[in-house]
Parts: C-alpha cells; structure tokens; sequence
C-alpha cells in the first residue's frame, strides 16, 4: 500500500476493512495516500475506513472474545498500548477436519488508531481535499463512541457540496 504504481489512473481508489489502520506509522500512512494521489486521476476519489481510537481502546482494548461454531472455533486476545495507540490481537482459529480432530492457526494482526484530525493533515499534505467524513454505521457525524468511520477525499470542483455517501 506504501508504494504502488498502476498503467493508467483510476477515477476511485476503494480501501475498507480497516486496512488503512495496518499502517502503524504516520510516515508511511503518508506515503500511502501519496501512492493513491498518484494512481487516481486529477478528479478522482480516495474512499476508505478506519476502526477509531473510541474502538480499538474501549471496544477491543484488553478484552478477549471467543466464538464457537458447529466446525471451527476462534479466540482473540487484545492488547492495547496507550502510548502508541496500537492494538495487537492474537487470534487463533480452530477449524473441524472431516475426522473430527482440528487445525489451529494462528495470528497477529497489530492496528494503529488515528485521530481524525491526523488523517486530515495527512491528506492534505498529500494534496487531498477531504470531501466527507462519517459515522459508518449511521452515515451521519461520527460521535465520541463511532467504532468505524468513513473517509472520503479527492480533487473535485465540488468539495463538501454534496453529500457522496
């Protein structure tokens, strides 16, 4: 994500499933939005989501969750660091063999929470006008408790005119 080059420019570039949150450096959040500058066309649309500080402390913080099913099962446990804002979740995923005995993976995912207002310069320093900012779940203004928000930037002669979501 850091680095991408495409043949021609696209008129939207889509990231969802909090990947942007993945990037656990600002530095290189930047150069993804740089790398998305590059790749879209002079009026395109950068759309993608983040999971919120609000999610990441409060909702997963240092909470475990588990779930069971008829063929796999899954643990995950979370460790939030205040002072880097990331979240580690170590998940292991149990999944039913046709002879009854399981397989176990396992996994670390580590994501960073950021600010709102940190997104916000990190686009515009990558020449993004930032089109719409909201609560995914309600569509409206995120709120102190919004678990996910959308973003949505580009170069469009229209900026903040209309509501694109």
């Amino acid at each position: 994500m850091r680095d991408f080059k495409v043949l021609e420019p696209f008129d939207i570039i889509i990231s969802l499933c909090d990947s942007i949150n993945y990037i656990t450096e600002k530095a290189e959040l930047k150069e993804v939005f740089l790398s998305c500058r590059r790749a879209l066309k002079k009026e395109g649309i950068l759309i993608f989501d983040i999971n919120t500080l609000y999610k990441l402390k409060e909702v997963l913080g240092c909470n475990s969750f588990c779930e069971t099913r008829e063929d796999s099962a899954f643990t995950c446990e979370n460790y939030f660091d205040g002072e880097t804002n990331i979240n580690e979740y170590y998940v292991n995923i149990f999944s039913k063999r046709k002879d009854g005995s399981y397989d176990r993976f396992e996994e670390l995912h580590c994501e960073r929470a950021y600010e709102t207002e940190e997104i916000e310069e990190l686009l515009k320093e990558t020449d993004f006008n930032v089109l719409e900012i909201s609560d995914a779940e309600s569509l409206g203004e995120p709120w102190e408790e919004s678990e996910r928000i959308y973003f949505i930037a580009g170069n469009l002669k229209n900026a903040g005119k209309e509501k694109l979501i």
